[in-house]
């Protein structure tokens, strides 16, 4: 296998399911996300700094978040199999602390998320047929990943007796990989889409220092059993740089030349407003938020300057750039969640319910990548005794179709003598998400 360097630039803060959005913590899976307003600890730093005034004692959090994401995608030919995506579950942890300082309340967070599917890869030295009957997707993509670890500091200040302000700056590490295959032939001299003419392409980058910041404000009114909160968040575009391997299925059909590659293009950035109110009972609250998120631009595709792909006969051409598998699309979500104390003092019940507008543009993401609109529904149990708080929760993301009859996708042909249409069919994905905090307290 040929391996080639590339510099390619992504939009960092729009490689995950959710990623423009608030990211997902150990505490919020119990209340499907929701958080804005009633986080004042890990949450808070991250996504509504102002939130953290709401206590001036010391905390410190502990979490972890396992995460099933799972996706089935038609077969594209009568004789075929589906494709189905069902790997091992990835852990996602995360660590906070808050304390007063003066007339502030300081918060720290690191928090990990994780993104991308994974699909069953041809093998070496598999029959063409079976290549072709049974992985159909193979040209769209079989597998990606995401890993984003963000370092976020925030300061909170009471203005008054009603309102909070807070602000926080984000620090993040973005891996991104790709991996699919490309079609290089010549229509007419073999049939499109021949797997002889397969060339797996594996792509990987890496930031290792995305800027990001939050602005917030919490309103709570002496006189009224009721919270406000808004905030805006912005992150900055990533510079992923990394590394490509090409490989032909045949190398008597198909060789990679390589020389020394250089590339570099930058993506705007996107930007996300959330707004919720959350009312108090006696023994219960309920919370409800929404939230937007803009992207400025479409990501970048992979660049590659130095990657030559040569026919059998000697007819070569270069291979400058590749489009990227994740995309981006402006989108809007809303969440609901419902505590009651079912045990006075000791326990919580927490259940919730969202539902997010897609966030992948389906002309240009695949089954590896592709982020549906979706239906979540969770449950929870906090238990608090002694300045000490467990949180459990669950959450599942209703099974969603989403049926791709335009696309923007083809087969990447270095030879432009023959294409197709990439990533049509049916979709199916789903995702469960299993959150445990741990959180310590004192005044």
């Amino acid at each position: 296998m040929r391996t080639v360097a590339l510099v390619a630039l992504l939009v960092s803060v729009a490689v995950g399911p959710a990623a423009a959005e608030a990211p997902p913590t150990a505490r919020s899976v119990g209340r499907a996300g929701a958080g804005l307003v009633s986080d004042d600890g890990l949450g808070a730093v991250l996504t509504n700094p102002a939130a953290m005034a709401r206590r001036d004692g010391w905390r410190a959090q502990a979490g972890v978040l396992v995460v099933d994401d799972d996706a089935t995608i038609a077969a594209d030919r009568a004789d075929g199999a589906d494709g189905v995506a069902r790997g091992a579950p990835t852990l996602a942890p995360m660590l906070g602390a808050q304390f007063g300082l003066g007339p502030l309340v300081l918060g720290l967070a690191w928090h990990t998320e994780r993104g991308g599917r994974t699909l069953p890869a041809p093998q070496a030295d598999q029959p063409e047929d079976d290549v072709a009957r049974l992985f159909g997707y193979r040209y769209g993509g079989i597998s990606a990943g995401l890993r984003r670890d963000t370092l976020a500091v925030a300061a909170a200040a009471r203005v008054g007796d009603w309102l909070a302000l807070g602000v926080s700056a984000t620090a993040a590490r973005v891996e991104l990989t790709e991996r699919r295959r490309l079609w290089a032939g010549f229509a007419g001299r073999e049939p499109v889409g021949a797997p002889a003419r397969d060339i797996d392409v594996a792509l990987a980058g890496t930031d290792t220092l995305v800027p990001g910041a939050t602005f917030g404000a919490f309103i709570a009114p002496a006189t009224l059993p009721v919270e406000l909160a808004a905030a805006v968040g912005w992150a900055n575009a990533a510079t992923v740089r990394g590394t490509a391997q090409l490989a032909p299925a045949r190398t008597d059909e198909l060789t990679v030349e390589v020389t020394d590659i250089t590339a570099d293009r930058i993506v705007p950035s996107a930007t996300t407003a959330s707004v919720g109110a959350r009312t108090l009972g006696e023994r219960f609250a309920v919370e409800a938020e929404v939230a937007a998120a803009w992207f400025a631009d479409r990501p970048a595709p992979w660049r590659l300057l130095g990657a030559t792909v040569v026919d059998r006969t000697g007819v070569s051409a270069a291979l400058p750039a590749l489009p990227s598998r994740w995309s981006t699309r402006d989108h809007v979500s809303a969440r609901a969640a419902a505590e009651l104390e079912i045990v006075p003092g000791l326990a919580w019940l927490t259940v919730g319910y969202a539902w997010r507008g897609a966030a992948s543009d389906p002309r240009v993401a695949a089954a590896s990548t592709m982020a549906s609109h979706g239906h979540t529904v969770a449950a929870g149990l906090d238990l608090t005794t002694g300045g000490v708080t467990l949180s459990l929760g669950y959450a599942r993301t209703l099974a969603t179709t989403q049926l791709t009859s335009r696309t923007s996708l083809g087969l990447d042909n270095p030879f432009a003598a023959g294409d197709a249409p990439v990533g049509l069919g049916a979709l199916t994905t789903s995702r469960d998400l299993v959150g445990v905090n741990l959180e310590l307290a004192a005044d």
